[in-house]
């Protein structure tokens, strides 16, 4: 038998009308992180990313460990290596000195080192342009020298070319533009530098990559392993070497205020200029960019400004990877509401072989690159370009392929019909290829 309900619970099945709300569309900073995500989890990146238009930061998020060994997260305000970003402040020190009237670009720089051999040759200007053809020092990044001691390396080394007749990438050329900062100015370069940039334009945590100094934030440096996704400590602990080129740290924010700083003419006139020295000139997408891209054992970085749009990008990275740039370019496409282009994480690997080693070890010369050396150390493959005593391990990708992901470089073996290793050519970054003979 069935009960009746009473009244007051019996139950009235109403319709509900169902709105459907529009779908939010991603944000940039969704945008970025999904961008990123891969690269992270394989330890390619290990940083923080900014993007700003004008005064206004639209993209401020940090991914990784400062420290993987302690376990301490990167934030927003860690301190990285900049490395060549570095010849960005010191080619606006030289611009201002020239605009304040202390020096001439068309200075020789025999007028201010009357030693340096063909020093009459060159010009102030040749060095800022990378045209000057000095070598670069023989210590490396993060040895304790002087400026006095890296300008006497440099002097000891042959022109590569007659100053002004070609373009030669040069660190040595930075590190003697700080000396000549120095005897036109009677301060240390950090010194101009501290006392005329960074103080004026508030940038509190920029400053020399002193090991011994106790720097709140700074990250470790940290370089890929031969196995996917390990890491290990770089073998140089700082950039203090890398006197005018390469010795700063800094943090994102900073450099989105030198950004600033820099594409509003604050302290020199830089549209004046027949070139912003320290930067790259771009164009990305029909849109007028300066750059500088950097990387330095345990560090990467990249800063942009696009300046019609006054839109500033920074990428700064505890891993070494030869990721930076393309990075960097990637984030800057996102910003302008444009697909980025597929950046794979490195590769899987492992160690290489007996055989690998016993078959490429040896000397391998590109006579527009440079040259480099295989070594087997400790049971595992390196990659030692010119004198350095440093090198990046190279995972083994294949029966004749190896992948350096420090460089992002992929490395494919060259045997004559005898088998025999003959040449290395090598893609940096998904470029094109560029074979290295052995000698």
């Amino acid at each position: 038998m069935l009960r009746r309900l009473p009244p007051s619970l019996v139950v009235i099945a109403v319709p509900i009308l169902v709105l459907a709300l529009p779908k939010r569309e991603p944000s940039l900073s969704d945008r970025v992180e999904r961008f990123l995500s891969p690269l992270v989890a394989s330890r390619d990146f290990s940083g923080v990313i900014l993007v700003s238009r004008g005064d206004t930061v639209l993209v401020r998020q940090a991914y990784g460990m400062a420290d993987f060994e302690f376990g301490v997260p990167v934030t927003t305000g860690t301190r990285f290596r900049i490395a060549s970003i570095t010849k960005t402040f010191t080619g606006a020190a030289v611009a201002m000195l020239a605009q304040g009237g202390k020096l001439s670009l068309q200075d020789s720089l025999s007028k201010f080192l009357p030693d340096f051999p063909k020093g009459e040759k060159i010009q102030i200007r040749h060095l800022l342009l990378h045209e000057s053809g000095v070598g670069n020092p023989d210590s490396e990044p993060c040895d304790a020298v002087t400026l006095e001691e890296l300008v006497a390396q440099i002097a000891a080394k042959p022109l590569a070319f007659s100053p002004g007749t070609n373009s030669r990438y040069s660190n040595g050329g930075y590190a003697l533009l700080a000396r000549v900062i120095e005897k036109a100015t009677g301060r240390r370069w950090e010194e101009f530098l501290r006392e005329e940039i960074f103080r004026p334009l508030s940038l509190t945590a920029t400053r020399v990559d002193d090991p011994e100094s106790l720097l709140p934030k700074r990250a470790r440096g940290f370089a890929p392993a031969p196995r996917e996704h390990e890491l290990i400590n770089a073998p140089c602990s700082s950039a203090q070497g890398a006197i005018g080129s390469g010795a700063l740290v800094s943090t994102a924010d900073d450099l989105r205020r030198w950004a600033r700083a820099v594409r509003n003419e604050k302290l020199f006139r830089r549209s004046a200029l027949e070139h912003p020295y320290g930067w790259g000139v771009r164009s990305y997408d029909g849109r007028r960019a300066i750059e500088q891209s950097g990387i330095v054992n345990g560090a990467i970085s990249y800063l942009a400004i696009y300046l019609d749009d006054d839109v500033a990008v920074v990428v700064l990275s505890n891993v070494q990877s030869g990721l930076g740039e393309q990075i960097g370019k990637a984030i800057g496409r996102l910003a302008f509401g444009l697909d980025p282009p597929r950046i794979d994480p490195s590769p899987a690997g492992q160690s290489s072989t007996a055989r690998e080693r016993r078959d490429w070890l040896g000397q391998y010369r590109n006579a527009n690159i440079g040259s480099f050396r295989l070594v087997d150390r400790n049971d595992a493959l390196y990659q030692v370009w010119g004198d350095s005593r440093h090198g990046s391990y190279l995972r083994s990708t294949g029966p004749d392929s190896c992948f350096n992901a420090q460089d992002s470089a992929q490395m494919q073996v060259v045997r004559d019909p005898a088998g025999r290793v003959m040449a290395i050519r090598i893609s940096f970054g998904g470029s094109s290829l560029q074979a290295f003979e052995r000698e």
